[in-house]
């Protein structure tokens, strides 16, 4: 593993912090990047995290030896892929397909999407609802 190392003086500055990122921008996931300062000013230290993080870097600290040095190492975060088993893959497309076969063409909703009726479905249980309660022989108007 490549280690770089970057030492901070007393306050950090604008131009350390321009120093690291330039450093993490060119960095890659099998390097480690260590920033030294003085421990007393480890206070100041949130602005390279705000880098670090930017960049997508995850870091630890450390105290020297004696309480007078203070370490930042930094590793770029690793990107782990889930490898999806063939049938969870086969799920996934059987609800894809299902939610793709109740769109048509422009966008509209298919009839059984969610218990919609088409026009002359909800025409006939209109009817159909009017007609309940109502005294046999008596035929709904068109």
């Amino acid at each position: 593993m490549v280690e770089r190392m970057i030492s901070v003086g007393g306050n950090v500055t604008l131009n350390d912090v321009r120093r690291i990122v330039d450093t993490v921008k060119h960095m890659d996931s099998n390097e480690q990047l260590v920033v030294s300062m003085n421990s007393q000013d480890s206070y100041n230290a949130q602005n390279i995290f705000s880098v670090l993080e930017k960049n997508n870097f995850e870091w630890s600290t450390k105290g020297g030896h004696g309480g007078r040095d203070y370490y930042i190492i930094a590793r770029k975060k690793v990107r782990t892929r889930v490898r999806r088993s063939n049938r969870d893959q086969n799920e996934n497309n059987k609800e894809l397909e299902d939610k793709l076969n109740d769109i048509i063409l422009y966008g509209a909703f298919m009839s059984t999407y969610n218990y919609w009726l088409s026009s002359d479905e909800q025409k006939n249980k209109a009817q159909h609802l009017q007609s309940i309660g109502k005294p046999k022989g008596i035929k709904n108007r068109k």
